[in-house]
């Protein structure tokens, strides 16, 4: 089975976009950054979001916001990205992988339950995940008051 993990969606407009910037003095921390801030804020319907330089350190600061660390298990889909299972380390929490369902390569919500113990979890997800988030199961709230699901997609759609 070949697995498409992902494929350059860069435009013309795009590329203006990064030209314009580069002839600039500001590289970063700049107006479009500041633009790029209030329009995901508007998006998810936050006051505020801040910006980093990779989905990592995104994942990363939300574990550490709601204070994952040691002792702490948090469920990640068995195909992603190493970084999931690093960001959770790096906060000395344990990954428990679960497995993915065979024709959507969403996180399988029904392998859930069973993988979870006693300890308190969390359940990130990344973008490929966005179904579990979306398409109106409501599998983390009867598992637990304790769960958390942090999506955090890759990329926002333009379109």
């Amino acid at each position: 089975m070949k697995i498409p993990l992902s494929a350059p969606d860069v435009n013309e407009e795009d590329i203006r976009a990064v030209s314009d910037v580069l002839r600039t003095s500001r590289l970063s921390l700049g107006p479009k950054l500041e633009e790029f801030e209030h329009a995901i804020a508007a998006y998810v319907g936050a006051s505020d979001a801040v910006a980093v330089n990779s989905g990592t350190s995104a994942l990363h600061l939300c574990l550490r916001a709601l204070g994952v660390g040691e002792g702490d298990e948090v469920i990640v889909p068995s195909f992603a990205f190493i970084a999931v299972a690093n960001a959770v380390r790096h906060e000395r929490a344990t990954p428990v992988f679960v497995d993915i369902e065979s024709d959507m390569l969403n996180l399988d919500t029904s392998r859930i339950e069973s993988a979870i113990t006693q300890l308190f979890l969390h359940l990130p997800s990344l973008r490929s995940q966005t179904q579990f988030a979306t398409n109106g199961q409501t599998r983390s709230s009867s598992i637990s008051n304790r769960t958390c699901l942090i999506w955090t997609p890759a990329e926002l759609s333009r379109r």
